[in-house]
């Protein structure tokens, strides 16, 4: 059989369009948060202070579209920026409190998340699918993490 005939790609990006919706409507129900923008919430707790061009790079996207997620989340006191010492053209985001508060809240929600896909699926076959999904992610350009 192939690619098309088990409608691979149909498969894969439906799994994760309902892993990302369940996800973002848990978030958002406990921390008014999207998967999005704790991932960023993430990436900026372990790299902070970084700039929005880290952080775009870090999650795959363009440093434009980066700008509105982080108004948002500066209107939201999660974030600030500053200007980088070395540079003055340059943001540099670090978290608030308040966003390290919401990035705890969240760990809350991924581990409901985890305890399912725990549930769903049997040690093996959990690293069978995290080898598949990092082979697959590389073979279309993604980062390897």
């Amino acid at each position: 059989m192939s690619a098309k005939d088990l409608r691979l790609y149909f498969l894969v990006q439906t799994a994760a369009s309902a892993l990302k919706k369940r996800a973002d409507d848990l978030l958002l129900t406990s921390t008014d948060l999207t998967t999005a923008q704790t991932a960023a919430m993430a990436i900026i707790a372990s790299r902070e202070p970084l700039s929005m061009r880290a952080l775009a790079d870090a999650l795959m996207q363009r440093e434009s579209a980066m700008t509105t997620m982080i108004r948002r989340l500066e209107a939201k006191g999660l974030i600030t920026r500053t200007r980088a010492k070395t540079d003055k053209r340059q943001w540099q985001i670090a978290l608030t409190p308040l966003g390290r508060a919401g990035l705890t809240k969240s760990r809350e929600t991924f581990a409901k998340i985890n305890a399912a896909l725990d549930e769903a699926f049997s040690v093996a076959e959990q690293q069978s699918l995290a080898e598949d999904l990092t082979r697959l992610r590389a073979l279309f350009g993604g980062a390897a993490s």
